[in-house]
């Protein structure tokens, strides 16, 4: 008999701001790939709003996910645009569901803008851009980072298995 997912992938703490360094985010996302890998979901720390998917389709879903794994932008930015990608479009108006995850950045201190949020894709449209805040504090020193994680999707998208997390590092002064 194999191992339930549980043995195998521990559970995930509940993350609060100031509780979190850069080797914390690390390995929140190396223990979600874990679950992930062995259909097991990690604990969310809110509700999220999509609607549950049907269990049957009569057009393909179009698969959803960040364009890349991890990103670095300048304390100087204005924001940190994260492109999330569409493929496979079945030519449907789509949401998908964001949080933001506090890693050794802040939100209020080292990023702005609210902590979830949707994403809508119009029909035949492929790309979107989720726009975090980036707040310019000229006396940080090294750099800080922060996770966003696709949290859900409307019936018309599905959530690929990889590439729901990115990781922005704001890139520090001096």
């Amino acid at each position: 008999m194999p191992p339930s997912a549980s043995s195998i992938a521990p559970p995930i703490a509940r993350v609060t701001p100031g509780s979190v360094s850069t080797d914390a985010v690390a390995a929140f996302i190396v223990t979600a790939a874990v679950a992930e890998q062995h259909d097991t979901k990690p604990r969310e720390s809110g509700p999220v709003a999509i609607a549950p998917r049907a269990t049957s389709q009569a057009l393909p879903l179009g698969r959803v996910s960040f364009d890349t794994a991890s990103m670095v932008v300048s304390r100087k930015s204005i924001a940190a645009a994260i492109l999330v990608r569409r493929e496979d479009d079945a030519g449907q108006n789509a949401k998908i569901a964001w949080r933001t995850i506090d890693g050794s950045a802040v939100a209020g201190r080292d990023y702005g803008g609210p902590s979830s949020g949707e994403a809508n894709f119009q029909e035949g449209q492929t790309l979107r851009n989720i726009y975090i805040p980036i707040v310019n504090r000229a006396e940080a020193a090294g750099d800080k980072s922060f996770v966003v994680e696709l949290t859900g999707a409307s019936p018309s998208a599905q959530l690929e298995s990889t590439h729901r997390i990115i990781v922005v590092t704001i890139q520090g002064g001096g």
